[in-house]
């Protein structure tokens, strides 16, 4: 277990170098703490879902093991940008949920997004947080009746759903559209939606590669909307 360092507990998510801040380890004890916060709300079942960085899918197993470890029920719905993993949260009726993502942060940084519900944890319930988890390594909590692990596909939904209610607004337009999705997952979903809307679709990098090998997939830097 890498020593937690509270810097990493920010505002609005927790974000912190792969390896050196996190690890297998932490995701683990973040999974049971977070379990924990879940049931003191008397909820159940945690979505998980993850981006493309290498990190990012042994994390969330990681956090499904922690959280199966406290007897609550963990439900991986894979890779995927964030929204999906909100509208799922929603639409599957979770108790809560994870995104394993750095964002727009360097490749070799990652972090976690959490909600109760459809509440986004931020400020002091982060650091509170922090603090279940100093206490589970410091105090090594047994391991009672496991919860269950599963795992669900929500992104045919989202997606259907994003089509069936944009279709009526975009009438008989013809659109002719370029997405760079800089190889992030954001392109997993949105070209599936504009051709889905007979958009005429160019991708750029709509391929998920943690690597990032042709441009970091933050738009707000001028230069990586270079290509687009």
């Amino acid at each position: 277990m890498v020593k937690i360092n509270p810097l990493i507990f920010r505002e609005y998510d927790i974000r912190g170098f792969v390896g050196k801040e996190l690890n297998d380890d932490f995701a683990y004890c973040l999974g049971r703490a977070f379990a924990q916060l879940i049931q003191e709300s008397n909820l159940d079942n945690i979505g998980i879902g993850y981006d493309c960085r290498h990190s990012s899918k042994g994390f969330a197993h990681a956090l499904a093991r922690g959280i199966s470890d406290m007897g609550s029920t963990a439900t991986i719905i894979g890779m995927c940008p964030s929204p999906v993993l909100y509208y799922s949260i929603i639409k599957r009726n979770f108790g809560g949920g994870i995104q394993v993502t750095g964002s727009h942060n360097p490749s070799d940084m990652n972090g976690f997004k959490l909600s109760v519900g459809s509440h986004s944890l931020s400020g002091r319930e982060i650091q509170d947080l922090r603090i279940k988890m100093e206490k589970i390594q410091n105090e090594d909590l047994p391991i009672g009746k496991k919860g269950k692990i599963q795992e669900e596909n929500s992104i045919p939904q989202y997606v259907a759903e994003i089509i069936a209610n944009s279709k009526p607004h975009l009438g008989d337009r013809k659109l002719k559209v370029v997405v760079d999705a800089g190889n992030g997952v954001g392109g997993m979903t949105g070209v599936s939606v504009l051709k889905g809307l007979g958009v005429e679709t160019i991708e750029l990098f709509c391929d998920p590669d943690g690597d990032f090998p042709n441009h970091h997939p933050d738009p707000t830097v001028i230069k990586y909307l270079t290509h687009l």
